[in-house]
């Protein structure tokens, strides 16, 4: 979920301005998606012998709302669901996070096909265009196997074009119901990337990238990540083979020049140089295509500011062609999307490319002026405390996370919410007495168990996040933990699984609250 943290070169060429071109996607044709609960469209489903596509997100999140515009919104996209029950999930109905929960699913947005019985058939990356997910989308369908089968057959060396087709499109960084150890998914891909074969350029490219991004993931203990860097460049060469398989493994080449490049080279070099320059090609040549999204291409900037930054690590000055080529776009992407699905994926974005390159006043002024217009305002309101905390600015920061917390509206979405208020308090707020902490710990509770599915899915990870810091925190301030144990009664309301977790998790702050 890269996208989520990178919140995309230039134009200009050695003094020569190009003003950049962009216009929306945008498609005003809409689905009619299944009315009835996620259990009546299975009940539906097996009755009619369909296959059910299920999508899980949130009205603020900037890849969702990419994939609502580059996908949803086009105009085959109806057609395509002919032959599947659709159903969309908002993360925030209060049957989310049970059926989040049994689906394996946590990340916004995910993309399921799904068996009449509800076994999984493919997850298919959100990172695509309209061509792509039909492909993938209708290889899955066609298939109609689970993807272990798929798997499988793979290892065997049986797997047909379609069955390549499902692998390479599948969200591997989304993957929690996947039953692979850590070092297992690493031995898959590799093992994946190294037997598609080679007419399959796009499949390869995608593969290969997965490779890599699983490589510059993994811990420095970990013997397969150590074969793959001692095979990168070899994966890259699958990348950067051609321009089919440039835009298949677009998501790398935009998001992953940093992190992969120091992962493959750690010590820098000739190569390394080599596959800078390649990179940078690769993201122009990206730009240029102007079928990819307003997000997509302004993203493009990222691997040169990223590329740049490897170079000169303690610089805060960017080269002209850079910053203001980069500022160009960003005028001309404000202007042409209009639909305020589409801003929501553009514009923070467009204001963290712009804080990437000090240009922090022009990010400011870009995020504030969106905020007059945003439908989901408390997602402008967090990129503005994330601003200023880049300024150093702890106090603006603090008050921006605050008002993101109050504006924040959604079930799920409140709860998480607190905690991001929550993390920020800790690493900025001064307070030995912790008042603001304290404050927002009985908050964060409130709202938890004011929740029939407070203990689940996706609600209960950021609950865990929250206890983690909070145990870290009433180490030297058993107030916190005391705040927190207070709530024990209440896991009373709730039955089974989730009753249990509510007591276990509350009882875990019971020896730090009795050292008061």
């Amino acid at each position: 979920m890269v996208r989520f943290f990178y919140l995309f070169l230039w134009i200009v060429l050695a003094g020569c301005a190009a003003q950049p071109v962009y216009r929306s996607t945008f498609h005003d044709t809409a689905l009619r998606w299944y009315s009835g609960s996620v259990e009546q469209a299975f009940e539906d489903a097996k009755k009619t012998g369909k296959p059910v596509f299920l999508y899980w997100g949130a009205v603020w999140c900037p890849p969702c709302n990419e994939i609502k515009t580059q996908v949803f919104l086009h105009a085959e996209f109806p057609p395509l669901m002919d032959t599947v029950i659709p159903v969309y999930l908002d993360g925030d109905t209060e049957a989310a996070q049970v059926w989040g929960e049994k689906l394996n699913v946590r990340g916004y947005p995910t993309l399921l096909v799904l068996s009449p019985t509800a076994q999984e058939w493919m997850r298919i990356s959100s990172f695509v265009s309209f061509e792509e997910f039909k492909k993938a989308f209708q290889s899955a369908v066609l298939a109609r196997e689970p993807f272990e089968s798929v798997l499988e057959k793979a290892a065997k060396g049986k797997a047909t074009d379609r069955q390549w087709r499902i692998l390479a499109f599948f969200d591997w960084e989304n993957t929690p119901g996947l039953k692979l150890k850590s070092e297992e998914v690493l031995q898959w891909r590799q093992r994946l990337s190294d037997s598609a074969p080679r007419r399959l350029r796009a499949e390869r490219g995608l593969l290969a990238a997965s490779v890599l991004e699983a490589g510059a993931g993994a811990t420095s203990k970990s013997a397969e990540a150590k074969k793959i860097q001692e095979k990168a460049s070899t994966y890259l060469e699958r990348v950067f083979f051609n321009n089919d398989s440039i835009l298949a493994a677009r998501s790398l080449v935009v998001y992953g020049a940093k992190r992969v490049l120091t992962f493959a080279y750690p010590s820098g070099g000739k190569d390394r140089e080599r596959w800078e320059e390649k990179w940078i090609e690769a993201a122009r040549f990206l730009r240029s295509q102007q079928d990819l999204s307003v997000d997509t291409r302004l993203w493009t900037f990222f691997p040169e500011v990223q590329i740049y930054d490897l170079n000169h690590p303690n610089t805060k000055v960017y080269p002209d062609p850079l910053a203001k080529g980069l500022e160009a776009s960003v005028r001309a992407a404000d202007a042409a999307v209009t639909m305020p699905m589409e801003r929501q994926a553009v514009i923070t974005g467009a204001a963290y490319l712009l804080r990437a390159v000090q240009r922090y006043d022009q990010a400011e002024a870009l995020l504030r002026s969106e905020l007059e217009i945003s439908t989901s305002p408390w997602y402008v309101q967090a990129a503005l405390a994330s601003l200023e905390e880049a300024r150093g600015n702890k106090k603006a920061a603090m008050e921006w996370i605050a008002k993101a917390r109050k504006s924040a509206e959604g079930r799920a979405t409140r709860l998480q919410w607190v905690v991001s208020d929550l993390e920020m308090t800790a690493k900025m707020d001064n307070d030995k007495n912790h008042k603001r902490l304290k404050a927002l710990v009985r908050e964060l509770y409130d709202v938890a168990v004011s929740l029939r599915d407070g203990f689940v899915g996706r609600n209960f990870t950021y609950l865990e996040k929250a206890q983690k810091l909070i145990q870290r925190e009433a180490k030297s301030d058993p107030g916190l933990a005391e705040a927190a144990f207070y709530f024990l009664p209440d896991c009373e309301k709730y039955e089974g699984r989730s009753k249990k977790r509510c007591e276990d998790y509350f009882n875990s702050f019971e020896k730090l609250a009795n050292r008061s």
